[in-house]
């Protein structure tokens, strides 16, 4: 996959994914229950095609599509913060609420998306044959 197409697949799919998203907040304000059966679909399409897209582009830099779990190196300390203590359990101190802990990490999962948008939008695939594919053009 080319550096032109993985950035039509993700600017493509992240205008998609938002003009769906604000479908989904009408359709919720209305029938919360329904928002959150065509939400969870969103969230799983959407992001099974970024990680596909970007395990292509590891690919072309001749690395190990498993370089994906690098976009939840910051979520999982993340998430880890909003584990309550036994001391704050014993004081009788209530923990941040889930929907806190969920935008956190989803805010964290953002942010390393981000900087992996470096290495693999800008920097160009290896030339010829790798261990992946035997594509010449990146």
């Amino acid at each position: 996959m080319s550096r032109a197409e993985f950035w039509v697949i993700w600017i493509l799919m992240s205008v998609l994914t938002i003009i769906a998203y604000f479908v989904i907040s009408v359709i919720s304000s209305t029938a919360p229950i329904a928002g959150y059966f065509l939400y969870a679909p969103l969230i799983f399409i959407s992001t099974w095609i970024g990680l596909a897209t970007q395990a292509k582009r590891w690919h072309d830099l001749n690395l190990s599509g498993w370089m994906v779990l690098l976009n939840y190196i910051l979520a999982i300390p993340t998430a880890i913060l909003f584990i309550p203590t036994p001391k704050m359990v014993q004081l009788g101190m209530e923990g941040p609420s889930v929907q806190r802990m969920f935008a956190t990490v989803g805010a964290s999962i953002a942010v390393m998306t981000l900087i992996l948008l470096i290495p693999l939008g800008f920097i160009a695939g290896k030339p010829g044959e790798n261990r992946f594919d035997s594509h010449s053009e990146r």
